[in-house]
């Protein structure tokens, strides 16, 4: 499933994340995999890149913007109110993942 992504990585490493094994790259967050794991699960097992725009590669739509709202929601335990709802908080995993980080920033302070 991550086959080619993980072929090209130096640093490899795994997680567990909804009680399956995730590939990790030494850069990549706890965070990002998460996101990573539910978009390919979302895409049929599509290998998304951290910073693929996963609307226009044809991926993502207005339902499935809802659909990973609504995982950032249960996942990480966050509101994403409607200042958040700006389409680029969710063209690609790290932008997902900087909006999470931003969010569980305001709730630490």
């Amino acid at each position: 499933m991550l086959g080619k992504m993980a072929a090209s990585l130096a640093k490899v490493s795994t997680t567990m994340i909804n009680n399956q094994e995730v590939l990790m790259t030494d850069s990549m967050t706890n965070t990002q995999a998460a996101i990573a794991d539910f978009m390919t699960r979302s895409f049929d097992g599509a290998e998304i890149e951290p910073d693929q725009d996963i609307f226009e590669a044809g991926y993502g739509n207005s339902m499935f913007a809802m659909q990973l709202v609504a995982f950032v929601e249960s996942h990480f335990g966050l509101e994403v109110e409607a200042d958040d709802l700006e389409i680029d908080n969710f063209r690609s995993i790290n932008r997902v993942a900087a909006l999470v980080a931003r969010k569980q920033a305001m709730v630490a302070a």
